[in-house]
């Protein structure tokens, strides 16, 4: 089974900065792709498989598709809020890594409302 195949949810193809944590240390790449129940990190150095890892980004607008140009060059444009926002923080565990960048699973939101 893939790992599109053992998905909840669909991703959104996008490209912004997360900074994430783990070990004391923390690390900012991109976030290529991102859904209710996880997100790619694009990096060089990926977080070890099943790792805990936190996660804060600052939300975009929207996410246009990916379009192939005249040139033959994907192109994908990500929008972000023109105004500060409360940043994103989520946790969750590497699901699997790749020789490009690694995949996180969130971890159900706390409902602290359901106490």
């Amino acid at each position: 089974m893939t790992h599109s195949e053992k998905r909840k949810s669909d991703r959104t193809a996008c490209f912004f900065y997360t900074d994430y944590a783990y070990k004391g240390k923390v690390y900012r790449d991109f976030i290529k792709n991102i859904s209710d129940g996880g997100a790619y990190i694009e990096t060089s150095n990926p977080a070890p498989l099943g790792q805990e890892v936190v996660l804060t980004y600052t939300e975009p607008v929207s996410v246009l598709p990916v379009k192939t140009s005249p040139f033959g060059q994907e192109i994908l444009v990500t929008l972000s809020k023109p105004i500060a926002t409360a940043p994103v923080k989520k946790t969750g565990n590497v699901a699997w890594v790749g020789p490009e960048g690694f995949g996180i699973k969130f971890r159900p939101d706390f409902d602290y409302y359901n106490i």
